[in-house]
């Protein structure tokens, strides 16, 4: 009889509570139908195979989604989102007051700007030029467009050849300034981590990571153009996909790693239900350690055509890996096919 009343107790409670939030559900159902090519060099460079090879992948994406949208009538706005293998992809709480916001929870901070790009699970050119380091725990505030978010850090990629503990002191800074005028949008961020690295043989130093980007928009009409340029200094060990950098133990120091990003996509709707999208990327990566630069190109073009609650996009494209370090090509990838998007 207590747990009936306990529960009574709590569902009355709840909808006196939810009667004063608005409610928004969400969701999309994405899968991928893809064949890709892979060259002889690409084959004999992982599998030690020297023939060209065509496979067909089709699969649920993993960033197909359920999710509610909350808000009240005081300034609150929240979000959760789940993924198709059941994790949570976000989980924030937003509380806006007259000249500025604080945000706290699981989100996406503002080097994520990508491309449309959809094979690979909407990889959006991430590690092709664009950046992407995923959803992680922040407290940020915001005011006149600008933006400072303390973030935590990033510890899981250690250097190559590191084997002892990290200790992070401070969270990881992210700062920048969202600026829009009619057509055009400006977006200048900056993201900064450091820990100390303390090694099994006694030998303590700092790893210190940065990265620099600039997104340019410009929408107006039917027609969309989106630049994008990143650059910075061990990114890997930030969670981006990258070459990580390496620990000196003789020199008890990183060897550093730079890595410089862009990315151009162009896209017109001819009609609001059918668009036609180009992009592509390029990232390269330096060290003194090393005798060449570890490059990388893609290249995307994709049809939108949109039916209700439908969208089907095919899309052809290209990865090609280049040379490695020691100047050997390490293959092409073509891919061509298609995903099948539900958003409900």
């Amino acid at each position: 009889m207590k747990k009936i009343l306990l529960v009574i107790v709590l569902i009355v409670m709840c909808m006196g509570l939810f009667a004063q939030i608005n409610f928004a559900p969400y969701g999309s159902a994405r899968a991928g139908f893809f064949y890709t090519m892979t060259d002889e060099d690409f084959n004999n460079t992982r599998f030690d195979v020297e023939s060209d090879r065509l496979q067909m992948d089709l699969s649920l994406q993993p960033n197909s989604r359920f999710g509610v949208n909350f808000r009240n009538d005081d300034g609150l706005t929240a979000n959760v989102e789940l993924g198709a293998n059941g994790t949570i992809r976000f989980l924030w709480a937003k509380q806006t007051f007259e000249n500025w916001s604080l945000l706290v929870g699981l989100t996406e901070d503002a080097t994520n700007q990508g491309a449309r790009q959809v094979a690979g699970g909407d990889n959006m050119l991430r590690g092709w030029g664009a950046v992407y380091n995923g959803r992680n725990p922040m407290i940020r505030a915001e005011w006149n467009n600008f933006y400072l978010a303390m973030i935590q850090p990033h510890t899981n990629t250690q250097p190559i050849g590191a084997t002892g503990s990290v200790d992070a002191l401070i969270p990881r800074i992210n700062l920048g300034y969202n600026w829009t005028h009619k057509t055009v949008r400006l977006l200048p961020t900056f993201v900064l981590q450091m820990y100390d690295y303390n090694d099994d043989f006694g030998h303590d130093g700092s790893v210190m990571a940065w990265l620099g980007a600039l997104t340019f928009d410009y929408n107006e009409n039917n027609f969309g153009a989106k630049v994008h340029v990143n650059f910075g200094t061990n990114i890997a060990q930030m969670g981006y996909v990258a070459p990580s950098a390496a620990w000196d133990v003789v020199a008890n120091e990183t060897q550093d790693v730079t890595t410089l990003g862009a990315v151009l996509t162009l896209g017109y709707d001819f009609s609001p239900t059918f668009n036609l999208n180009v992009g592509v990327g390029y990232k390269s990566s330096d060290s003194d350690e090393w005798d060449e630069t570890d490059d990388r190109m893609a290249f995307y073009l994709q049809g939108v055509f949109k039916i209700q609650n439908i969208r089907i996009t095919p899309e052809v494209g290209m990865l090609n890996y280049m040379d490695d370090l020691a100047g050997d090509p390490r293959g092409t990838v073509m891919y061509f096919g298609s995903q099948f998007r539900f958003d409900f």
